[in-house]
Parts: structure tokens; C-alpha cells; sequence
């Protein structure tokens, strides 16, 4: 007996050394440096895997990319600038007279290049999260994804011959590299799927037509457009105080925030400021989810 779990015991270790490889975590920072602490604070307090945040470096002034270089060191985060040429060549497919510096592209620009550059030849689960995107609770994504190999928001539409197009969105896009086949195939441009103009990772649809068989997970995504327009009451809600205040934090304000996998990621929406809201605006909205965030992370 004592011979038989001596060679089991070694086969558990290997399987454990397998689950635990680090997540990469690759976060696109354009004028922001502030969602970098941000981000970094919650990853730090929730998330419940071994993981590295790479942070890729997409600003267009000198200054600011200084400023995210500068967060980075001071948090010991890994910073890869992103060749500002690659926005001026068809660095992804475009169409004439398409708009290469248009937020949408210049972000899918960005993931690209990181996927390329690191993501694809990561042997462990990728994950791609907008730098305005916050964990609030516990998680785990290699827990999640035994048994996924993708987990993403699916934007769905639906084509005038009545053909369901369906791609992954950008805010959280979990990739589980090792068994995904041909993955160096995929590519989360935008652009127009059957005639349909899509959003930034619309590309996915055609790497998930050509392998049905991968295994997606669809996360919910509760959209809320402001404060005080949800129950108390409401799952998403009832486990979590915090949330639950800044929800309903008065006076009522347009939040505009996301809310993906049953609450426990938050997107702060138009975080670079492609939404053109007021200065007044952004910093009130940006208060307010730093507030929430203090009371979850302390």
C-alpha cells in the first residue's frame, strides 16, 4: 500500500504544478495611469489565483506614457510600450477610409499586439481586461475554467438572412491557451461580420465557426445606466453591501457602468474618455467607483 501512493503522490504534484501555472493578465493602458492602481488594488485583494498583470503602454503623449511607466515601477507591474507605429499601418484588416486611431481600433491594435507579442505563447489561461475594469469579489479563473476554454461577454446580432453572429467583447476575455487549437488564428478586430458592423472583437466569430467546438462561457452582464435603479433585493446585490450602496448612492447620477460574471467584475465604461463626457463628469463617476473600491479592498 505504501508502495502504491508513493507514485501517486508524484502524479498529484504534477497535476496541482499544472492548475497553478500563473494566470497572464494583460491590461492596455492609453491615459490613465490612475486605473493601474486601481486595477492592481483588486487584483491584488481578489483574485485567487498566482497571476501576472502586464500592462502595455498605449499613449500618445510622451508625458503620459511616462506616467503609466512611472505607476507601473512603483508597483513593480510589467510595462511593454506598444509601438505607436503599428496605429498607421494595417496592422489589423481595415476598410477604405476607416479610421486606423478610432478608439475601437486603436484598442483592438492594442490587444493584437499583446496576444501576439505574449498571450499566444502563454502555456497557462489569458485573460484581457480593459484597464477600467475592477474585481469586487472573490474569483478564480482557473477554478472557472476546468471546464471552459473561453469565457467572454458574447455580443450577439443577427444578419438580414437571419444568421446569428456571435464574438467575444473586450472588457474580460479569459483565454484558456494550451487547448485551443490553432489559436494564433484568432483575431478580435472590428469590422463588418455578414454585413453587420460589429464591435471590437468581432473577428472572434470566425475562429469559433471554424473550431464549434470549443467551449465558451457566456458571462451574464447587467448594464446600469444609474443610481438607484436596482433593487435591493436583487442577486446581484444581497452578498455584496458595498455594491449595494454605491448602486443607490444618492444623489441619483448617470453611472453607466457594467456589471459582468453575477456582479463580481465591474466596467467603468468610456474610461479613456472616448464617450466625450464632461471633465465634471469623469470625476465625480471616478470618485464615486474609487469610493466603492476603498470599501472593498480595506
Amino acid at each position: 500500500m505504501k508502495v502504491k501512493l508513493f507514485f501517486v503522490f508524484p502524479c498529484l504534484l504534477i497535476s496541482s504544478s499544472i492548475l497553478a501555472k500563473p494566470v497572464l493578465i494583460i491590461s492596455t493602458s492609453y491615459n490613465r495611469p490612475d486605473f493601474i492602481d486601481m486595477q492592481y488594488m483588486t487584483l491584488k485583494k481578489f483574485l485567487k489565483d498566482p497571476y501576472e498583470l502586464v500592462v502595455f503602454n498605449d499613449a500618445q503623449q510622451d508625458v503620459l506614457a511616462k506616467q503609466i511607466e512611472a505607476t507601473c515601477n512603483r508597483l513593480h507591474v510589467r510595462c511593454i510600450r506598444i509601438p505607436q507605429i503599428i496605429h498607421n499601418l494595417p496592422y489589423t484588416s481595415f476598410w477604405p477610409g476607416e479610421n486606423n486611431n478610432h478608439p475601437t481600433k486603436r484598442h483592438t491594435h492594442c490587444v493584437q499586439y499583446a496576444l501576439n507579442l505574449l498571450g499566444f505563447n502563454h502555456d497557462g489561461i489569458v485573460v484581457v481586461l480593459d484597464s477600467d475594469v475592477f474585481l469586487l469579489s472573490n474569483f478564480s479563473f482557473i477554478d472557472v475554467m476546468k471546464n471552459y476554454d473561453v469565457i467572454s461577454y458574447m455580443q450577439s446580432h443577427s444578419s438580414s438572412d437571419k444568421r446569428i453572429i456571435e464574438h467575444c467583447s473586450l472588457p474580460l476575455f479569459a483565454l484558456n491557451m494550451p487547448v485551443l487549437p490553432n489559436i494564433r488564428s484568432l483575431n478580435v478586430n472590428p469590422g463588418y461580420i455578414d454585413k453587420v458592423p460589429c464591435d471590437a472583437g468581432a473577428f472572434t466569430v470566425f475562429y469559433f465557426r471554424n473550431h464549434p467546438n470549443v467551449r465558451i462561457l457566456s458571462t451574464d452582464c447587467a448594464y446600469i445606466e444609474q443610481t438607484g435603479s436596482f433593487s435591493n433585493n436583487s442577486t446581484l446585490l444581497s452578498n455584496n453591501r458595498a455594491l449595494a450602496e454605491f448602486v443607490n448612492e444618492t444623489p441619483v447620477f448617470p453611472i453607466n457602468v457594467d456589471l459582468f460574471y453575477q456582479g463580481k467584475f465591474l466596467h467603468h465604461r468610456g474610461g479613456s474618455g472616448w464617450d466625450n463626457k464632461s471633465a465634471q463628469y469623469n470625476t465625480e463617476k471616478t470618485r464615486r467607483i474609487r469610493k466603492l473600491l476603498g470599501k472593498l479592498c480595506r
